[in-house]
């Protein structure tokens, strides 16, 4: 899936969890020689594709190496991704898996996507294969097949304080707008970065009673990361 592209913005992909882009969109999308970054979509549509998203370098490493420790050398075996400040790692599951946070990252499963190679971060560090000869996904049967395990309800294990937890588990109506600018602030102190914030939102948005639509998510997500006075600021500066 093109990201960025004109025929495919943040607010029109969701139609691609449902089918694969077709080789003609492909080609109008990329045959035009601009650099644009690519997103992947996660989920049943790539055949259970699943992505470890890890925050930090020592979060990837402390996992790295409690799974080499018990015979499982990811970097051998699966495809991973240095991004802009962390990790991903490409796994396919035997069934879908939702999309979930726990401590140092998130599993990125169904109705979100990742920014692949060689997509450029927010920050200016390009997304890169660390291991480009590896062209193979491993399946896992579950989550623990990584030390990664669930809690009764489902949801990764998560060490964010327990309002975070109490509010992705969904709002009402007269709680949305201001739950989900406290969520955006939250993550952003956690330096995650707009998009991410986005992704995680536009799914806690989905679980809410009614769901929150994506435009009211995005136009918080934007006054949380301070976008919204940076747009005022330079229309006022463009007035005559």
């Amino acid at each position: 899936m093109g990201k960025n592209c004109p025929n495919c913005s943040i607010d029109s992909w969701e139609e691609y969890q449902r089918r694969i882009a077709t080789d003609e969109e492909l080609r109008r999308w990329f045959s035009d020689g601009r650099q644009t970054n690519i997103g992947i979509v996660c989920g049943k549509v790539s055949g259970n594709l699943v992505v470890v998203d890890f925050d930090s370098e020592d979060a990837f490493n402390r996992f790295y190496e409690d799974n080499l420790a018990k015979g499982l050398d990811l970097m051998a075996q699966t495809p991973v991704v240095r991004t802009g400040r962390g990790f991903h790692v490409y796994l396919r599951s035997k069934t879908p898996l939702k999309t979930q946070r726990f401590d140092g990252g998130e599993i990125r499963g169904e109705g979100v996507y990742v920014v692949a190679p060689p997509s450029v971060h927010e920050n200016g560090h390009s997304y890169q294969f660390i291991n480009p000869d590896i062209v193979d996904i491993l399946t896992i049967e579950s989550l623990a097949d990584l030390g990664l395990e669930p809690s009764s309800d489902g949801a990764a294990i998560s060490k964010d304080p327990n309002w975070v937890v109490q509010a992705l588990q969904g709002v009402a109506e007269g709680q949305r707008d201001a739950t989900c600018i406290r969520l955006a602030g939250h993550y952003k102190a956690k330096r995650l970065g707009y998009e991410e914030t986005l992704i995680i939102l536009k799914t806690w948005g989905a679980g809410c009673n009614p769901p929150f639509p994506d435009k009211d998510i995005q136009k918080c997500v934007k006054s949380a990361y301070g976008y919204l006075e940076r747009e005022a600021r330079n229309q006022a500066n463009a007035m005559p």
